[in-house]
């Protein structure tokens, strides 16, 4: 999707998961659907997750990944300061490859205290995010 992005990163569809209505259009992912996403992605919960976007303060659609994330059974994400902006300024390594990693198993733990109440409501974030793996 993009040109260039962090060495080892995947691109991940903060909409994935999703069975978008008219009433709300960026709803709560089904969890069963999120899971097999991110099993499908190569991403466990065990897996520590550097989450990062390409959004001018570089954590508009990455906070929306990193609650999902933690809401649904991963402890290990960080959201990266500044996004892939900040990653540039530095001068780090970008690349155009594609890596794919081996589909695993990532078991729904959900953490009820980041579980919204309304949990098949709405958040209102666009982007997508790409994961960065240490």
């Amino acid at each position: 999707k993009f040109r260039s992005h962090i060495k080892n990163a995947q691109f991940f569809d903060t909409f994935s998961g999703f069975e978008p209505t008219k009433l709300f259009p960026k709803e709560w992912p089904q969890t069963d659907k999120f899971a097999q996403y991110l099993s499908d992605l190569g991403i466990s919960n065990k897996h520590n997750v550097i989450i990062y976007d390409r959004s001018q303060y570089g954590f508009a659609a990455a906070s929306r990944a990193w609650l999902h994330l933690r809401a649904f059974g991963n402890e290990r994400v960080s959201i990266l300061n500044g996004g892939i902006n900040a990653w540039k300024n530095k001068n780090f390594e970008l690349t155009s490859e594609i890596k794919s990693y081996p589909k695993v198993e990532f078991k729904i733990k959900e953490n009820k205290t980041l579980v919204p109440f309304w949990a098949s409501s709405s958040i209102f974030l666009s982007e997508s995010v790409d994961l960065y793996r240490k």
